[in-house]
């Protein structure tokens, strides 16, 4: 059985590891070695520093994916930076998540790699600069239903 540990001050292992498809939770707690540094650098580099400078709790919705759980979710991308434990997606208790998109894009001073305001109340953050994408980019998503009900997302570039 895996066991539960603290990552940083107010991040544990499992926190970053859970997912709401709970067939899936058992292999998604099954973190290589590589992956597991880059979960200890998200929570003391990424998610440490918004939740310091709130003072509020915060609250993961997605962090690390395995590869089962990420070819389950619809939309998902293969090249996600969840596969690799490089992005969380989250929002602070209390705050808006357009404030907190502008604070992180705009005065921050985070080394993130991308932030995504997912409306109406997620802000995704990824480590710093992979080599297929500018440092500090800043996007919006969009999401579009088709005639079949099937669901696409589209990407703005924020400036």
């Amino acid at each position: 059985m895996i066991e539960n540990y603290q990552l940083s001050p107010h991040f544990t292992f499992f926190e970053l590891t859970k997912t709401d498809k709970p067939q899936f939770q058992e292999a998604n707690r099954d973190v290589p070695d590589e992956m597991l540094r880059n979960l200890y650098a998200l929570a003391w580099g990424i998610l440490e520093p918004v939740r310091v400078h709130y003072n509020r709790p915060l609250h993961v919705h997605s962090c690390w994916r395995c590869p089962l759980l990420n070819r389950a979710l619809a939309g998902a991308s293969s090249t996600s930076q969840h596969c690799y434990a490089q992005a969380a997606d989250f929002d602070v208790d209390g705050i808006p998540s357009k404030d907190l998109f502008d604070w992180i894009r705009l005065r921050s001073r985070l080394p993130f790699g991308q932030v995504i305001h997912e409306p109406p109340s997620t802000v995704h953050l990824s480590l710093g600069k992979p080599i297929w994408r500018r440092s500090g980019e800043a996007l919006r998503r969009f999401a579009d239903t088709d005639e079949h009900g099937d669901v696409s997302f589209r990407y703005e570039r924020i400036e």
